[in-house]
C-alpha cells in the first residue's frame, strides 16, 4: 500500500517548522537550518528527474516567502528567495513557455507572464537584500548617482541571482521596451560580481554573459566575440562537467550565424555527456539535455 501523508499532517509539519524559526535566536536557528537547507539544495540539484522537482518546488517556495514575511530584512533569507524562485522559473515555467508559444500563441503569452510574475518577485528580494547591505544601492543600480558601494566576496552569490533574475524578467517580457532598457542594469550586477570571483560556482558568471554580451547596448560588432570569449572561460571553469553552456552557446550563436554544424556538434556533444558524472549539478544538466533535444527536433525551422 502506497502511503501519503495526510493534508493536516503536511500542514502541521510546515508550520511547526516556521515557528522554530520565528522563535529560535539567530545563533541557534543558523545551525539548525543551515544543514538543511544545504542538504535540500542537493537533493534538489542531484534530482534525475524533472518532473518530481517541479511538483515539489512550489511548496518549498511558500515556505521561503512566509520566512521572509517573518524576517523581511533577513538578508540571507532575501538571497534564498531570490536564487530559489530564479531556478524555478528558469529551469520549468520558462522552458514550458518557450514549447508552448509555438504550438499554442495565447497560452505561452500567458505562461510568460507568469515568468514574469515570478521573476518580478525574485528580483524583488535580491534587490532588497542589496539595499539592506549597501545603502544607496537603489541610486548605484539606476546610474542617478554614484554613491560609494564597496561589494565584498561574500555579495557575488547575490549580485549573480539577483542579475539573473532582472535577466529573466526581461526574457519573458518577449522584448517590452520598459524591461529591455534595464538590461544595462543585468551587465553592472554581473560584471560587478565577476569583478569579485570571477570563476565563482565553476563558471556560472561566465555562462550567463554568453547570452549577455549579445543583447547589451554597448556590445556592437563585439558580441559574438565576447560571447565566444566567455564560452571558453566557462568549460574551463566548469571543467567541461555543464552542458547547459553548449546549449547556450548553440541557441545564441550557432543559430544566429545559421552555422548548422556547429549547432549540431555542440548540441550532440551535450547530449552525449553522461549526467551522473557530476551528482551535483545532475537536475541542471537533464533539463539542458532536454532542451538540446527540443532544438535538434526543430533544426529545420532554425535554419533557412
Amino acid at each position: 500500500m502506497e502511503f501519503a501523508p495526510k493534508k493536516s499532517c503536511q500542514a502541521s509539519l510546515i508550520f511547526a517548522f516556521l515557528f522554530l524559526y520565528s522563535c529560535s535566536p539567530t545563533a541557534i536557528l543558523k545551525r539548525k537550518i543551515d544543514p538543511f537547507l544545504d542538504n535540500l539544495t542537493y537533493v534538489t540539484m542531484s534530482e534525475k528527474d524533472p518532473e518530481l522537482v517541479a511538483a515539489s518546488f512550489p511548496t518549498n517556495l511558500k515556505i521561503i516567502d512566509a520566512l521572509i514575511e517573518t524576517h523581511p530584512n533577513n538578508t540571507a533569507l532575501l538571497e534564498l528567495g531570490c536564487s530559489a524562485y530564479t531556478m524555478y522559473t528558469y529551469g520549468f515555467v520558462m522552458e514550458e513557455a518557450d514549447r508552448t508559444i509555438l504550438d499554442n500563441y495565447q497560452r505561452g503569452l500567458e505562461q510568460y507572464q507568469r515568468a514574469g510574475i515570478l521573476f518580478e518577485r525574485a528580483t524583488g528580494y535580491g534587490l532588497h537584500a542589496l539595499e539592506i547591505r549597501h545603502p544607496g544601492f537603489p541610486e548605484w543600480l539606476s546610474g542617478n548617482s554614484n554613491p560609494d558601494i564597496q561589494f565584498v566576496e561574500k555579495d557575488v552569490p547575490l549580485l549573480y541571482w539577483t542579475g539573473a533574475a532582472l535577466g529573466g524578467q526581461i526574457a519573458s517580457s518577449q522584448g517590452d521596451p520598459k524591461m529591455v532598457i534595464r538590461i544595462p542594469e543585468v551587465v553592472k550586477l554581473m560584471e560587478s560580481a565577476l569583478d569579485l570571483d570571477a570563476g565563482w560556482n565553476h563558471g556560472s558568471l561566465y555562462s550567463a554573459m554568453i547570452s549577455l554580451s549579445l543583447s547589451r547596448p554597448d556590445a556592437g560588432k563585439n558580441g559574438e566575440a565576447w560571447a565566444r570569449d566567455y564560452f571558453q572561460k566557462a568549460l574551463t571553469a566548469s571543467s567541461g562537467q555543464d552542458v547547459s553552456i553548449l546549449v547556450t552557446l548553440a541557441e545564441k550563436v550557432s543559430v544566429r550565424n545559421q552555422d548548422r554544424e556547429e549547432f549540431h556538434a555542440l548540441l550532440e556533444k551535450a547530449l552525449s555527456f553522461d549526467v551522473d558524472t557530476n551528482p551535483s549539478n545532475r537536475l541542471s544538466n537533464v533539463i539542458a539535455q532536454r532542451r538540446a533535444q527540443w532544438l535538434l527536433n526543430r533544426e529545420e525551422e532554425l535554419f533557412y
